[in-house]
């Protein structure tokens, strides 16, 4: 029930045996009236507070609601933005593997390339020096043997010289005793013909020459077969020894059969190997 300051004023008693103080009840009605009208006034005042609190909390909850979507778009959005940067980084992952992965297979096909390469390479060159190893080996055999070939023919050749040199000299020295024999005979002619023309005083005029004295001629004896060379070994030694615009051929030389070869002393002249 509403009730008003007035009211409580004006509010009047029945009368009854024996009843109350009327001016207490008086004084008191006042004294709760005013009591009733300050608690109005403070009520009143205290509804405005209310409403203006109440519009404050109103706009507290607007801004608190703003806040609100605010942060849970910040959120939305932040979780958008790590989401999105997430699959991104993922993403860039994937791509930098697939790319690193690929760039180290291409790089391993290029060193694996590359290795193959020189291993070829090295492989032919390795079989070319070998053949030119083989080839030189064989080389060294030939001329091996036409070494020994050679240093045989001269030895031999070397021996028939001498010979032939020791012939000549022992018939140099015939015909050198021919002629002092001969020139014995020449001074004993002259002597006779001085003595014989101091005996006889002939005259000059009619002075008859005597006839030349017949000198025997040093016969200078020559082998028949040429210094004991056949027209094969002439013909060989011209072809590998004479011309130097025949060289010694390879095919032209046989090879030794059976012949022992004997170490070669590198400190010796050629024609000291040849007297070995």
């Amino acid at each position: 029930m509403k009730i008003t300051p007035l009211e409580i004023r004006q509010k009047s008693f029945e009368k009854a045996f024996r009843g109350i103080n009327k001016e207490e009840v008086h004084a008191f009605l006042i004294s709760l009236s005013h009591e009733w009208e300050r608690m109005l006034d403070e009520n009143k005042d205290l509804k405005g507070d209310i409403s203006k609190l109440e519009q404050e909390v109103q706009k507290l909850r607007e801004v608190e609601t703003t806040l609100f979507r605010t942060l849970k778009t910040a959120e939305d959005t932040g979780a958008n933005v790590i989401d999105q940067a997430n699959r991104t980084a993922e993403l860039h992952m994937k791509e930098t593997q697939i790319n690193t992965e690929a760039m180290l297979n291409e790089a391993k096909n290029r060193a694996r390339a590359i290795l193959d390469k020189a291993e070829d390479q090295a492989k032919e060159i390795i079989e070319e020096m070998n053949n030119e190893v083989k080839e030189l080996e064989e080389n060294y055999r030939i001329i091996e043997n036409q070494r020994d070939n050679v240093v045989t023919q001269l030895k031999m050749l070397s021996n028939d010289v001498m010979a032939q040199v020791d012939k000549v000299r022992h018939q140099e020295s015939g015909i050198e005793a021919h002629l002092k024999k001969v020139k014995q005979m020449l001074r004993d002619t002259s002597e006779r013909v001085e003595s014989k023309a101091e005996e006889i005083n002939f005259d000059a005029d009619e002075f008859k020459r005597p006839e030349p004295v017949a000198i025997p001629k040093a016969k200078l004896e020559m082998p028949d077969d040429g210094f004991g060379f056949s027209e094969a070994d002439k013909k060989q030694v011209k072809k590998n020894y004479i011309s130097d615009k025949n060289p010694i051929a390879r095919e032209s030389v046989p090879k030794a059969k059976n012949t022992e070869k004997r170490p070669v002393n590198k400190d010796l002249s050629f024609f000291d190997q040849l007297d070995d």
